[in-house]
């Protein structure tokens, strides 16, 4: 190796490193898959979908016609190749599909999420992982999506929207802080940690500039206290998938053991995952068995290098008595008796609300103006800082309601009784900010594409007044045409 501060863009340091875990016959083939452009995938939206074969396969056709690969360990997710550009499509940004690199869809899989569970995301944006979990909750449980940082809380919030998840809160806490306002509570977390990120490099050659001989151990120190935390939340019973994109032992298995250590409470149990290898066996903790967690490779999957373990703790849920917490409802109190009198009249004229039935009272909280309905199952939550407190309701101001593009985007057409299905023209006009011509009923309307929500209107009459964010206009490929 030579003694050179990078080789061929990569610090040289790391590469030495690869070369000591690897051995020299793999190693070469690694180094050899650095110099190849990463793979990209996507996975569809089965919330708003339903994933059928039929309805998948007309999506594919439209947004990565080139696509004839599946991603082997998540189902209805493709690999796809330039020129196919399916994040400039309508079909994205009304939440028919995630982009996501490949790898990164392995860890929620391993979770064994099941509906009506309640589960944590710890460290959760973009979304990614975050909407694989919400498509297995089906709707039912609750699902908190944590992101310390706000900028990176923003956009998971947003892109929760896009994909019409009913049953998130999104927060924008520390896991201390969690911890302390939730106790035990959750069936099932997902530790995707921060990271050194060596298994991205590839991808984002910005993080090589940014890596240090020192970067492993700050991250392995984070990690354990955020570990800490999650278990802390987690039911006796429960599961923690702790995931990293980095190769560093000290971040993986040296992590793993020491959680394990501090931590007798907790078993590693098995998994198989096509295309890993065991983990490497910890110097410093050899009594544990980290030939359970798996190492994702570059050379070996189409995919870029991640780290997977799972964690089990022993005992059952029903040991745990639920705390019940005499916290004062200051800024989560519902709507006052007027709002929501006004607020019912309106969801009554249009909705179906057999299908859409109108939200109890004591089930709404409001933040400012903004009336949300959490998850059933989310306890008050007052003192924290929430980007998403469920599904997001609207407005009333001025005796007027204004429902939410969150609320257009979570709602099925057969669930509202106005709706316009727009013409591929008029679809290109709403989209990028335009009315729509229509004598037809006066009142909010619901307008779709191809039977998939993109949005509400107001109809006076005359013309349909658009209603879709004006952060989120934009023109697309005229050649767009419907499914």
């Amino acid at each position: 190796m030579p003694e050179t501060k990078e080789s061929f863009g990569w610090p040289a340091e790391l590469l030495l490193r690869m070369q000591e875990l690897l051995g020299d016959a793999s190693y070469e083939d690694y180094r050899e898959s650095l110099s190849e452009k990463g793979w990209q995938a996507l996975r569809f939206n089965g919330i708003k979908t339903g994933c059928g074969e039929q309805l998948t396969g007309q999506l594919r056709n439209a947004v990565i016609p080139c696509s004839t690969q599946q991603v082997p360990w998540e189902e209805n997710a493709w690999y796809y190749e330039l020129p196919d550009t399916p994040g400039k499509t309508v079909w994205h940004d009304i939440g028919l599909f995630y982009i996501q690199e490949p790898s990164a869809m392995i860890p929620v899989p391993q979770m064994g999420v099941q509906p009506g569970e309640r589960v944590l995301d710890l460290c959760a944006a973009p979304g990614g992982k975050t909407a694989q979990i919400a498509q297995r909750l089906s709707g039912n449980g609750l699902l908190v999506s944590n992101e310390p940082y706000p900028e990176r809380a923003l956009v998971l919030s947003q892109n929760a929207e896009r994909l019409g998840i009913r049953n998130v809160v999104v927060t924008n806490e520390m896991p201390d802080r969690l911890l302390a306002h939730f106790g035990v509570f959750f069936d099932r977390i997902l530790v995707d940690a921060p990271c050194s990120g060596e298994g991205m490099m590839r991808r984002h050659p910005e993080v090589r500039g940014e890596w240090t001989s020192g970067v492993n151990a700050m991250c392995a120190a984070r990690q354990r206290d955020i570990l800490a935390c999650a278990a802390g939340m987690l039911k006796p019973g429960g599961t923690i998938i702790y995931s990293t994109c980095t190769f560093a032992p000290e971040e993986n298995e040296g992590t793993i053991a020491e959680f394990l250590s501090d931590h007798p409470d907790f078993t590693l149990e098995s998994l198989d995952i096509p295309g890993s290898t065991p983990g490497y066996r910890c110097a410093a903790h050899p009594e544990y068995p980290m030939e359970k967690t798996v190492r994702i490779w570059p050379h070996l999957v189409r995919g870029e290098g991640h780290f997977v373990a799972r964690l089990k703790k022993t005992g059952s849920a029903e040991e745990v008595s639920e705390m019940r917490r005499g916290r004062k409802k200051d800024r989560s109190s519902g709507p006052d008796k007027a709002s929501y009198q006004q607020l019912c009249a309106a969801w009554e004229s249009l909705f179906d609300t057999e299908k859409m039935p109108v939200p109890a009272k004591d089930r709404l909280v409001c933040f400012g103006d903004t009336i949300w309905l959490p998850p059933e199952g989310m306890r008050d939550p007052a003192g924290l800082k929430i980007r998403r407190c469920g599904l997001e309701i609207g407005a009333v101001k001025k005796g007027r309601v204004s429902f939410s593009h969150a609320l257009a985007m979570a709602c099925t057409p057969e669930e509202v009784g106005n709706v316009y299905a727009m013409s591929a023209e008029e679809t290109l006009k709403w989209m990028n900010g335009e009315t729509i011509p229509y004598a037809g009923e006066k009142g909010c309307v619901l307008m779709t594409v191809s039977g998939f929500p993109a949005g509400f209107g107001t109809c006076d009459g005359r013309q349909i007044k658009n209603h879709y964010p004006k952060g989120l206009r934009r023109r697309y490929d005229p050649s767009f045409a419907l499914l």
